[in-house]
């Protein structure tokens, strides 16, 4: 119980009262009236408001959401006192930590046997498990006089996954057949593969072994023969998790942002029939998804990076590399998400990448960092511009010859935005599978 600020001036009232009672100034019994008064409609306010087993607190709230989403939590109060006239309440829920706490306590009214609902978002910024605890009711009694606290217990647990929202997109955009809107060049993928699929015209560019000569003679043009792309391939999604992963772009890490490309592409390898695993490491692997196919495969990817944390300690990439040699030997397109610096410090990435050759085709994914590209191209207004400019340049520079050194050995290398990452990586399997290079 809590007094009000109605109770102390009412206090103040009786206490004045009193005084002026036992100065003479008043009658005697005048004062000692005030406070019996006081303490009855303090007790019968007490008494008037709902006991903790009359109020029901139950929380709505989704289990499930993606990093990046806005999560409604509401709050439904039912107050089961008969009696009790429609009250003020206010209402605070424990936040798990880690996520963004409503600012003030949320105001509440409440009326007998009826349902109230309170609501408040908050954003969902970092991956894992988070879990609600109590949610504290502070109810106004009828009066005004005091106020009642009760605590109630409502556990309630949400998984926060990676990439979500891009893969959705993605998915949306593909049963709409709009990929182009999101940078990819086609949806459906044909190729140079040995399954017949269908006849279209001649283009300059085609190969003269894929002219079907008798529908040419049919038709009096020139027809060429589309076929399948080979089935059951194997896709390889290789995420360091380490120091430079670590670095925020544009409000997430590195690593936020190459798992939810991963998904993506995780889901458009598995629409396309192919096999798809992954292996996340740092200094030691942090885990390891054997290939699969299907819907299975990404769902898999999605729990195993759930739980993911970037470190600060330097990735081992020979272990990890080694870690999935021991455990796959197919053919496999390599797609490793990492970060590249300068020839020097990504010396080691450089050499183990390019190392999976001639076995496998990796293709190196990495990010151009938007603060160095402004630092770059910023306009020079005082001598601390131009020394930063310089060093952004410089990264820049010692970054393209890294970059250069993984296609002169022969490797793919998607070097984008953040937010065009996705998209050239998406367009580059698409290549990949169109020319049957694996």
């Amino acid at each position: 119980m809590t007094f009000t600020g109605r109770w102390f001036a009412a206090a103040c009232a009786a206490s004045a009262l009193f005084i002026a009672s036992a100065a003479g100034w008043l009658p005697d019994w005048l004062g000692t009236a005030a406070l019996c008064a006081l303490a009855a409609a303090t007790a019968a306010d007490l008494l008037a408001a709902p006991r903790r087993g009359q109020l029901t607190v139950q929380r709505t709230c989704e289990t499930h959401a993606g990093v990046g989403d806005t999560l409604a939590v509401g709050l439904e109060l039912r107050c089961g006192a008969a009696r009790v006239p429609r009250l003020r309440a206010l209402v605070r829920d424990t936040v798990p930590e880690g996520l963004a706490p409503s600012a003030d306590p949320l105001p509440a009214w409440l009326a007998p046997h009826r349902n109230t609902t309170v609501q408040y978002e908050t954003p969902l910024d970092r991956r894992g498990d988070y879990t609600w605890g109590d949610v504290h009711v502070r109810l106004h009694a009828p009066l005004g006089l005091v106020t009642v606290t009760h605590t109630y217990e409502a556990p309630h647990t949400l998984s926060v996954y990676p990439g979500l929202r891009e893969a959705a997109r993605y998915l949306a955009l593909t049963r709409r057949g709009r990929l182009q809107q999101m940078g990819v060049h086609r949806a459906r993928v044909r190729g140079a593969g040995r399954q017949f699929e269908s006849l279209r015209d001649y283009v300059q560019d085609d190969e003269y072994r894929r002219i079907d000569w008798k529908a040419s003679a049919r038709r009096g043009r020139l027809i060429s023969r589309e076929y399948e792309v080979e089935r059951s391939q194997t896709v390889l999604l290789l995420l360091d998790v380490g120091r430079s992963m670590a670095v925020e772009v544009d409000g997430s890490s590195k690593a936020e942002h190459a798992m939810a490309a991963l998904l993506t592409l995780a889901q458009a390898a598995a629409d396309a029939g192919d096999h798809v695993g992954m292996l996340v490491f740092a200094d030691t692997v942090k885990a390891w998804v054997s290939p699969r196919r299907g819907k299975e495969a990404v769902f898999t990817c999605l729990e195993a990076l759930h739980a993911t944390r970037p470190t600060l300690a330097e990735p081992d990439y020979r272990s990890a590399f080694a870690h999935m040699r021991a455990r796959w030997r197919k053919r496999s397109m390599v797609v490793c998400f990492t970060d590249l610096w300068d020839p020097d410090s990504s010396h080691e990435a450089i050499q183990q990448i390019s190392g999976l050759m001639p076995r496998h085709l990796p293709l190196c994914a990495t990010y151009r960092d938007s603060t160095v590209m402004r630092c770059a191209s910023a306009e020079i207004a005082a001598p601390a511009d131009a020394y930063a400019r310089a060093v952004a340049l410089q990264v820049l520079e010692d970054r393209h010859t890294a970059v250069a050194e993984l296609r002169r050995r022969g490797v793919m290398v998607v070097d984008a935005p953040a937010e065009k990452l996705t998209a050239d990586l998406i367009n580059s399997y698409l290549t990949v599978k169109s020319r049957s290079m694996l």
